[in-house]
């Protein structure tokens, strides 16, 4: 038989070839280059594993098995389907998992390359310790109000200069009290100064929200400059976060520009502002920070931090209409809906179930002043709904209950 066709049939079986001098190369090798989650500390209750899987061997791999576990207890098989070339890697994602608080041990395997038997097993299995947290968060619905010894318990303030940072100011919303970063003394532009809130559960309900008031007023003589207000999440212990909501400048602004450093001294100087949580309600232990970037211009200044369930936060958020009503509430067949609208304008109107699935979704011409229209509500099952108005950049969301 002629060598090529020898090496012909190897191939195709995807045997080992012994060369002279080296170690014994696989036509079909695939395994875990390594593991990089889970990893040091993880959030109590669930982690997740993500590893890179590589083709050691000379064939393309289209197909394998990885195997994973944890503590020597097969969690699941993970399919895989792609293609790699030789020395070719992929990183890939295993969906979360539960465990306990303490330390464990992960570990993932491969098997089935082609599916074919791997004939080189050194390279096939990675393992890694990690530690789960015991990360139970404060239940909702959560409140600070700042009226206390500054930061508040459980509370963190992070400051990269220790200069200009997260404090107490001896003005509130409706307190006393509330918290600011003092942008107008500081000159050190495009400072973060970061104040964050403790561990929270947002397990309790399904739709979850915050809200807070915010005061800031432009400097009057620095007109090309924007301090900024930003809210960021982490769902994973604090590791990272991702912003949910930014504003600066005069969109961030609750009252005049002023040469003198700000203060709040009545209540229209102050605006609530409010942030949608739902996406998070699978996590018993987030983290929320206030970012304040200063570029020299004035202070900002926050109270009132309510998480809770969205019905319960009374959102308004400069929609531009007051005194909404939803009403009979119970309902059963047609429901009114009544408010004051401060100028004339299209709003949409948008009723869901507490999945957020939309059921009904209408848009209304309203008139300045007072408006009623109604909905026919009769074809929908008994239950709970949201309803709620919104233009494009503010919501106020209320509660229906039919029956």
């Amino acid at each position: 038989m002629k060598l090529s066709t020898l090496l012909s049939i190897i191939v195709c079986l995807g045997i080992g070839l012994t060369l002279p001098g080296t170690m014994q190369a696989q036509f079909n090798d695939i395994g875990i280059d390594a593991i990089l989650s889970p990893v040091g500390d993880q959030c109590g209750g669930r982690a997740s594993g993500q590893v890179v899987l590589k083709n050691y061997g000379l064939n393309e791999v289209t197909s394998a098995q990885i195997e994973y576990e944890v503590d020597g207890n097969m969690i699941a098989v993970y399919y895989w389907f792609g293609s790699l070339a030789q020395l070719e890697f992929e990183i890939l994602d295993f969906p979360n998992f539960v465990v306990g608080t303490g330390t464990h041990t992960f570990k993932a395997t491969t098997k089935s390359p082609n599916g074919l038997p791997d004939l080189s097993t050194m390279n096939d299995s990675k393992e890694t310790t990690f530690f789960a947290l015991d990360n139970k968060g404060v239940k909702i619905p959560f409140f600070e109000g700042f009226e206390g010894a500054f930061p508040p318990a459980d509370w963190d303030v992070i400051s990269s200069d220790n200069l200009a940072k997260w404090d107490s100011a001896l003005v509130g919303a409706n307190g006393n009290r509330s918290a600011f970063v003092d942008n107008y003394s500081f000159d050190a532009i495009g400072e973060a100064d970061e104040l964050l809130t403790p561990g929270i559960d947002l397990t309790k309900f399904k739709k979850v929200g915050m809200s807070f008031s915010v005061a800031y007023a432009k400097l009057a003589d620095n007109s090309g400059f924007a301090d900024t207000l930003e809210v960021l999440i982490s769902g994973d212990c604090g590791k990272t976060f991702t912003r949910i909501w930014k504003k600066y400048g005069s969109d961030l602004a609750t009252a005049p520009s002023t040469t003198s450093a700000f203060v709040p001294q009545y209540p229209w100087q102050w605006r609530k502002e409010w942030v949608d949580l739902t996406d998070y309600t699978d996590s018993t232990y987030v983290v929320i920070k206030f970012r304040n970037i200063s570029n020299f211009e004035n202070n900002i200044y926050i109270d009132n931090v309510n998480v809770n369930e969205i019905f319960a936060l009374d959102i308004e958020n400069n929609l531009g209409l007051e005194n909404i009503a939803v009403y009979p509430n119970p309902g059963k067949d047609v429901i009114n809906l009544s408010f004051e609208a401060q100028k004339a304008d299209a709003w949409q109107i948008e009723l869901s179930d507490l999945s957020g699935k939309s059921l009904l979704d209408r848009e209304i011409k309203a008139l300045y002043g007072h408006n009623q229209f109604t909905l026919e509500v009769g074809h929908l099952p008994r239950g709970v709904y949201m309803v709620r108005f919104f233009n494009g950049e503010s919501q106020q969301v209320k509660k229906l209950v039919l029956n």
